[in-house]
């Protein structure tokens, strides 16, 4: 530590501004002010809040209709079980058969029973259709049964013509009844006719794309046909490999494409 200074050396005071570092009363005043303003601020702030608190208008909330409430539904401690029906419930609840229908099935079933046979020959029922039901009052009804017979004796099995039959069924209540020995009626003939062709010669592509379409019968050969309209009908005759003969008409466009038959 120098006690003394060279010559060379100046000694400098500095000036320490202690007035600025005390407070004045402008000062005090100033804060006082900034003090007070934020105070007014945070209680506009609790007041706009309390006021919104309190004049706070009431929402009507719309409380739930009575009507649509659905009820209580109280549970059972045990739960029923279903009565058990008899077969007599059963049987009435069910709809009644149509006493025409019921009536052709008691012919028919008494007709195939009715179809007999000797020790020398047999006969089966080989089809069998009912043609019509008539009633004729007091629970009598007229049953017309069509049906076609195979015989078969010491010449073979043939096929015997259709046979036309009338059936006199009793209905009384519940219960059908056939009441006497079955009638034999005519039978009308069959009538199946052909359309008119066109006279032409059926093109190669017609005639091969018929052939195709019965292959899987046996064996065909075209017999006929000729141009309808704008299609053309082929008359095709097919041997399956039992032997048996059928002419069948096949309907082909100019093309040779299969078309739906054509009366």
């Amino acid at each position: 530590m120098r006690d003394q200074l060279s010559d060379n050396e100046t000694e400098i005071y500095e000036h320490i501004p202690w007035s600025r570092l005390t407070p004045t009363n402008e000062t005090l005043a100033r804060g006082r002010w900034v003090y007070f303003a934020a105070a007014l601020l945070i209680a506009a702030a609790i007041a706009a809040v309390v006021a919104r608190m309190v004049w706070q208008p009431e929402v009507a909330v719309a409380a739930p209709s009575t009507s649509s409430l659905r009820p209580m539904i109280e549970v059972p401690e045990s739960v029923p079980l279903p009565a058990l029906y008899s077969e007599a419930d059963l049987m009435a609840a069910s709809p009644p058969l149509d006493i025409g229908r019921k009536v052709a099935s008691v012919a028919e079933r008494y007709v195939r029973r009715w179809v007999g046979s000797s020790d020398d020959s047999w006969s089966y029922v080989e089809w069998m259709v009912v043609e019509s039901v008539e009633d004729l009052g007091d629970g009598i009804f007229s049953v017309t049964v069509l049906m076609q017979l195979l015989a078969g004796g010491e010449a073979g099995t043939v096929r015997l013509p259709v046979e036309g039959l009338v059936v006199s069924v009793l209905v009384d209540g519940d219960a059908v009844a056939v009441v006497d020995l079955p009638t034999p009626v005519g039978v009308g003939a069959l009538s199946v006719g052909r359309p008119v062709v066109g006279n032409a010669e059926i093109p190669a592509v017609v005639a091969q794309a018929a052939l195709d379409t019965v292959a899987p019968w046996g064996t065909a050969t075209v017999v006929g046909g000729g141009p309808v309209a704008d299609r053309w009908r082929v008359e095709v005759e097919v041997e399956s490999s039992e032997g048996l003969l059928r002419t069948v008409a096949v309907w082909m466009s100019p093309d040779g494409s299969p078309l739906a038959p054509v009366p």
